[in-house]
């Protein structure tokens, strides 16, 4: 089993993922912890710990880890923990890792790890042109052409993140947990809200990839992830596939590409 780890600007979301020529990748758990940026080595090594204890899995056994990060403050804190429960040295994975993707753009440096394992899983697992949306604190699209090619995509603001900002920049906004809504049309400030955020979201969603369609010039593969994908799943209209664990997949492929190529 592979332990893999995507640091996020919210969670740090662990899976344990199964590999196998019958099963294909088999996620077997999965679990999160904050993103905290003052806790040391030993805070996530006693909560992570804690959460594998939960689960049962503090005696699992691992081949390998592998790591995607949008936080660098937490990378290697996390990374020390892992090394210290488990033994193992984690594979990062980082725009210079092999991807099974040709990254064209001009800073490919700057891609969020996240969106790295997004379009590998995709590119692989997908029809191409292939366009991916991964809605957590951020909802970001990937755009990956026929041969694999990473062309490029689009971030707009996350549901919650969103729903925040309005809390915090309006005199007479609350703030707000995100849940889904129960119709468009809101009859009072919070529904109204709720509204925006999910419902705009799938909106948004349906907007974009129609318009990537229509620049690149032919239809696209569509899939969503990541933890807002799930109020939405029901409300796009464009044909799509819903992956809750794409991210976790991805990084477990890439762990093999890579493991292979050394």
């Amino acid at each position: 089993m592979i332990l893999v780890v995507d640091i996020g600007n919210t969670t740090v979301s662990f899976g344990g993922i199964e590999i196998s020529d019958r099963n294909g990748y088999r996620v077997d758990f999965t679990t999160k912890l904050d993103t905290n940026c003052t806790w040391d080595t030993a805070d996530y090594t006693i909560r992570l710990l804690k959460k594998l204890r939960l689960l049962g899995k503090e005696t699992a056994e691992f081949s390998g880890i592998v790591i995607s990060s949008v936080v660098p403050r937490v990378l290697d804190v996390v990374r020390e923990a892992l090394n210290s429960i488990f033994g193992l040295e984690p594979l990062v994975v980082t725009c210079e890792s092999r991807l099974g993707l040709t990254l064209d753009v001009p800073e490919p440096q700057k891609l969020g790890r996240d969106r790295l394992a997004d379009s590998a899983w995709a590119a692989a697992n997908y029809p191409l042109p292939v366009v991916t949306a991964d809605l957590g604190t951020a909802t970001t699209f990937n755009v990956i052409k026929a041969g694999g090619v990473f062309c490029g995509g689009v971030i707009a603001a996350g549901m919650e993140t969103g729903l925040k900002a309005l809390g915090i920049h309006t005199a007479q906004l609350p703030k707000l947990e995100l849940r889904a809504p129960e119709q468009v049309i809101g009859k009072n400030t919070e529904a109204c809200m709720l509204s925006g955020a999910v419902i705009g979201t799938a909106a948004l969603l349906d907007g974009i990839v129609t318009a990537i369609e229509q620049e690149l010039g032919e239809p696209v593969s569509f899939v969503i992830t990541g933890g807002g994908a799930a109020y939405v799943d029901k409300l796009v209209r464009h044909p799509h596939s819903y992956d809750p664990n794409m991210i976790l997949k991805g990084l477990a492929y890439l762990y093999q590409l890579n493991k292979a190529e050394n």
